[in-house]
């Protein structure tokens, strides 16, 4: 797996842990998942997070409000893609 994709799936695992934990309700930004990167010790930048949620909005996984920038988890369905090394 390239650092990549292991970015990706990093970003990914926060999200849902986010919601898991009750967070979310009116979506999230990439500054909450940021702040629980560095709580863990695996700190990444705003704009690589950023990036990241766009990349996951490209698979489907995620979707953002356009008028208020939060991002929300779409719901898994059978027909959805893994997510692919672009790298």
């Amino acid at each position: 797996m390239s650092k990549e994709l292991r970015r990706t799936h990093v970003v990914l695992d926060i999200f849902k842990s986010l919601i898991a934990d009750g967070g979310g309700a009116d979506g999230l930004r990439a500054g909450d998942v940021c702040t629980r990167l560095r709580e863990i010790g695996l700190p990444m930048d705003t704009w690589q997070v950023r990036g990241e949620l766009s990349n996951l909005e490209a698979n489907g996984s995620l979707v953002v409000d356009s008028r208020t920038g939060a991002w929300f988890l779409v719901e898994p369905t059978d027909t959805e893609a893994p997510l692919k090394d672009t790298a």
